[in-house]
């Protein structure tokens, strides 16, 4: 029996404010390792699954993104040893409320969805990391993932990158969010060329991350825009990642003149169903059979993160310390329905 005293954020009732209780310390299983929480982001998913969009039978606890610190793991673990420092995607959403969840004081993580932390980083550093991981792992299914956009999979070296692609274009449109600055910086580590569009406050983050060129999307001619920036570089158009709820990526996609393989897609970040009438094949980003290429991409965050090249975006609001904290931050979320 383990000797951790756990404390949790129950969802008790749908549509009601959730409430602090006592919970059992589930032992790491086969493939994960158990962490202490240091802390918790909260993002729009969670206060949609305090209204019941996802239908988990309650009681549950919930949570998608925490980092904290190793402090156990199983006997034939050879990656993560007790003490470390991560990150971690956690898994409850696709395991009807059972896996392991963020609003606890221990959880058990999936290694697969989990990267180390550097130990130089601050604790400001670190607090920085907590929403990470929900949008690096959303951006990572839309770009990646068999039936979405199908791209390379990136290399955490990228001085290492061919120009094989340089004229290949993968447009992020929203890439000032969490979702569209990780598929950014995803998607230039792949190789191609990345062109975003955001509100200029971004522009300057933007090309840090490695986008090529910036559009405004309040310009009335974005798409005008953009469409001529694609012919007067010759250049083929990959896919589309909408972050944003706007009908206006399927413009571009429908009048691009070269699209690869004559294959016109959209991974959608955002809260829509498409655009009606549109020829342009678009899918929802959603959390299954992702197992396959999560444990590359997790290597690849832990690299990056080791070396300086991956940036997280845009700063946290911390909201409150402590787990008594969270029920009245999804209160909030709840009855206002945004970020926080």
């Amino acid at each position: 029996m383990l000797n951790y005293k756990n404390q949790a954020v129950w969802i008790n009732e749908y549509k009601t404010k959730p409430v602090i209780g006592p919970a059992p310390t589930k032992a790491p299983g086969d493939n994960e390792v158990l962490i202490e929480t240091t802390a918790a982001a909260l993002n729009i998913v969670d206060w949609l699954v305090v209204d019941g969009l996802f239908s988990l039978p309650c009681p549950f606890i919930h949570g998608c993104d925490v980092i904290g610190k190793v402090v156990q793991v199983n006997d034939n673990e050879k990656h993560f040893k007790v003490g470390d420092r991560v990150l971690a995607n956690c898994r409850g959403l696709v395991s009807n409320g059972n896996g392991g969840n963020a609003f606890q004081l221990y959880t058990p993580v999936d290694k697969n969805y989990t990267a180390k932390v550097p130990e130089d980083y601050t604790t400001e550093q670190f607090i920085e990391l907590a929403a990470v991981p929900l949008t690096f792992f959303t951006a990572a299914i839309g770009l990646y993932q068999k039936g979405y956009l199908e791209l390379e999979l990136p290399s955490a070296d990228r001085k290492s990158k061919d120009n094989s692609k340089k004229d290949q274009v993968v447009i992020v449109w929203g890439a000032g969010s969490g979702v569209g600055a990780s598929a950014v910086q995803l998607a230039s580590s792949s190789g191609y060329e990345v062109i975003s569009t955001a509100s200029k406050k971004n522009f300057d983050s933007l090309t840090k991350f490695g986008s090529a060129e910036n559009f405004d999307y309040h310009d009335a001619d974005v798409v005008d825009k953009i469409l001529d920036y694609l012919n007067e570089g010759n250049k083929t158009l990959v896919g589309i990642l909408n972050a944003v709820p706007t009908t206006d990526p399927f413009e571009v996609m429908e009048k691009a003149t070269k699209v690869l393989n004559g294959r016109r897609f959209i991974s959608l970040a955002s809260l829509m169903e498409g655009k009606e009438g549109s020829d342009v094949e678009s899918k929802f980003i959603t959390w299954s059979k992702f197992e396959e290429i999560a444990a590359s991409l997790s290597k690849y965050l832990t690299k990056t993160l080791e070396n300086g090249t991956y940036f997280a975006y845009p700063p946290i609001n911390v909201v409150g310390k402590g787990i008594n904290a969270i029920p009245d931050a999804l209160e909030i979320q709840r009855k206002k329905g945004y970020w926080i």
